[in-house]
């Protein structure tokens, strides 16, 4: 079994992005807890790293904030932290429930690092992080907290400017795009939202495309009269395309259980193609979505449970549009194929 220091290790070197390694320290970190007891740094590693998996899983805030609230809990009255107490806490910052602490917090952790760590090795990245983790978590407050905007807007500008000065002097575009998806969805600008969604996608960085185009999505609700017809495209589209994903779909089967083509759900899927509102209905249901809100960014609150099989899936869909009378000329229809399958 790995010992706790190289557990630490790998938590503080785990690429983002990287499921399966952060599914694995957890299990890893939880293995050695069991076996040797209690450990403080070990603890704060595993509920960080937990945090971090809701937070992939589109758990949303709440659950993401309950799950880090150990992290902020054991330190935030703490004087001092060691320099892995810092990095541990530094990635959970932007996933405080209460904006008041959050702000505390970040300045918390810049005057922590300008007094304790500023000559150790990646100070310009620490920095960097505590400023970009600030910008979700401001992007967030403009939306749900009740806060100053104008004060709001001030510390975000400065955090986005800051962010963005270091990520790039170390070419981490990835990073910097990222920012400029959050400052175009702070200022509201819906075509430039899109712009520089694009952008990210050229990058081809799996992990940062899909964090941007779900936070895009999450907040494109609030911004609902200025968003263009293809910002709503791209919005009906991702959410298509992150839930037969998860549903380990292929877009042929999708095709087939919403009677389209395979080339059709690629064009919507990439927000080339526009869906009808009464089509959304059909959708729902091959995807198991309860309410159609979920295309344009609510959260998935619930599913429905359909057919694996796509022929079943197709007749239910057809006999669900046909008189009484069909229906029951169909299934008598059904029911003698079944009988000579069996004989």
């Amino acid at each position: 079994m790995k010992n706790g220091d190289y557990l630490i290790e790998v938590f503080l070197q785990l690429d983002y992005g990287d499921s399966k390694a952060l599914y694995n320290l957890i299990d890893s970190v939880e293995a050695h807890l069991a076996t040797h007891g209690s450990d403080k740094k070990l603890e704060l590693v595993l509920h960080a790293s937990k945090a971090r998996k809701e937070d992939e899983l589109n758990s949303g805030f709440d659950k993401v904030c309950a799950t880090a609230a150990y992290v902020v809990d054991k330190l935030k009255d703490q004087e001092d932290w060691d320099i892995v107490e810092f990095d541990i806490f530094c990635g959970v910052l932007g996933r405080i429930q209460l904006y008041e602490l959050t702000i505390a917090m970040m300045e918390k952790c810049l005057d922590m690092l300008e007094r304790n760590f500023k000559d150790l090795p990646n100070y310009d990245y620490r920095k960097a992080r505590i400023f970009a983790e600030m910008t979700w978590r401001l992007m967030r407050a403009k939306f749900y907290d009740d806060v100053d905007l104008q004060e709001l807007k001030k510390l975000f500008d400065t955090c986005v400017k800051s962010s963005m000065k270091i990520w790039e002097k170390s070419d981490r575009v990835a990073l910097r795009t990222n920012l400029l998806v959050r400052d175009a969805i702070f200022n509201e600008n819906p075509a430039k939202i899109l712009e520089c969604v694009k952008a990210m996608e050229a990058i081809d960085d799996k992990y940062w495309i899909k964090s941007s185009k779900d936070e895009a999505v999450e907040y494109v609700r609030f911004l609902s009269p200025n968003v263009t017809n293809d910002l709503h495209k791209f919005m009906v589209g991702w959410q298509i395309q992150k839930r037969r994903k998860e549903l380990g779909m292929g877009t042929q089967k999708l095709a087939d259980m919403v009677s389209s083509t395979q080339p059709a759900i690629n064009a919507i899927e990439r927000g080339e193609k526009g869906i009808r509102p009464e089509r959304l209905y059909v959708f729902m249901y091959a995807l198991q979505v309860q309410n159609p809100s979920y295309f344009f960014g609510e959260p998935l609150v619930s599913a429905r449970v359909v057919p694996k099989d796509t022929y079943e899936y197709q007749a239910v869909q057809l006999m669900s549009g046909m008189p009484e009378k069909k229906k029951k000329l169909a299934l008598t229809l059904v029911k003698g194929i079944a009988n000579d399958d069996d004989e």
